[in-house]
C-alpha cells in the first residue's frame, strides 16, 4: 500500500468515526482527501472495499502492538493476556471498530460481512490458542469453552456499560470477566463436563483465519 493510500485510509477513518460509516459518503471522502474521483477509484472499487482495507490495516496494527505488549509480561503468562485483551479493547474503542462493524450489518454489502466474519473468527482463534498457553494441560478439553464464555461476557458487559452510560474503566471489565472465566474452567474441568468439542470446530477455524491474522504470542 502506497502513501497515497494510507493518507485516503486515515482521511476515510477520521470520517468513519465522526459520522459513521452508512452517512459517510464517496464525495465526503474525496473533499477530505483532497483527491478526484478517478484517483478513488484507482485505488479502491467502492466504499466498501475501502472499509475493508480500512479494517484490514487496523487488524495488522492492533496484531503488532499486541505482540509487543506481552514482551513485559514473559514470566507471566496470564498476566500478559489480561494485558494484552486491556490492550484489544482499548484499541477497538479508541478506533470506533464496534461502531463501524455494527453500522455494516444493516446493509446487504457480502463482502464486508465475510470479511467481518473472518476478523471474528480469527480473534476468537487468537484467544483459544493463548488460552491454551496460560491455562494447565489438565484443563484443555475445556478451554474452547471458556474461550466462548471470555468472548461473550466482554461483550455484552461493554454493550451494557454503553447502555448504561456507566464509566466503568475496561480494565475492570477484563479482569472481571478474566477471573469469572477461570473460576468457571477450573470447576467443569474438575467436574469434566464439556459443551463444545474443540476437534469439531477446529477445521472451521482453520478455514476461516487466514494467516496474516494470526501471530505467535
Amino acid at each position: 500500500m502506497n502513501q497515497k493510500q494510507l493518507d485516503i485510509l486515515g482521511h476515510t477513518h477520521q470520517l468513519f468515526m465522526e459520522k459513521g460509516y452508512v452517512d459517510t459518503s464517496v464525495q465526503d471522502i474525496l473533499e477530505r482527501s483532497g483527491i478526484s474521483k478517478g484517483t478513488f477509484y484507482k485505488y479502491f472499487s467502492s466504499k466498501s472495499e475501502l472499509l475493508i482495507s480500512l479494517l484490514s490495516s487496523l487488524q495488522e496494527s492492533l496484531i503488532l502492538q499486541r505482540e509487543k505488549v506481552v514482551i513485559e509480561y514473559r514470566g507471566d503468562n496470564q498476566k500478559g493476556f489480561q494485558e494484552q485483551m486491556i490492550f484489544m479493547m482499548n484499541f477497538a474503542e479508541q478506533n470506533k471498530i464496534p461502531e463501524m462493524i455494527e453500522s455494516t450489518l444493516v446493509l446487504n454489502e457480502v463482502k464486508t460481512f465475510h470479511y467481518i466474519e473472518e476478523l471474528k473468527a480469527a480473534t476468537f482463534n487468537w484467544i483459544y490458542e493463548r488460552f491454551q498457553q496460560i491455562f494447565p494441560s489438565k484443563t484443555s478439553p475445556y478451554l474452547f469453552d471458556g474461550a466462548v464464555l471470555l468472548e461473550g461476557m466482554l461483550n455484552n458487559m461493554f454493550k451494557m456499560n454503553k447502555a448504561l452510560n456507566y464509566p466503568l474503566p475496561i480494565e475492570q471489565i477484563v479482569r472481571y470477566c478474566m477471573k469469572r472465566t477461570e473460576e468457571i474452567i477450573i470447576e467443569v474441568a474438575e467436574q469434566k463436563e464439556q459443551l463444545f468439542s474443540p476437534s469439531v470446530y477446529s477445521a472451521v477455524f482453520n478455514k476461516k483465519t487466514e494467516s496474516h491474522f494470526s501471530t505467535d504470542p
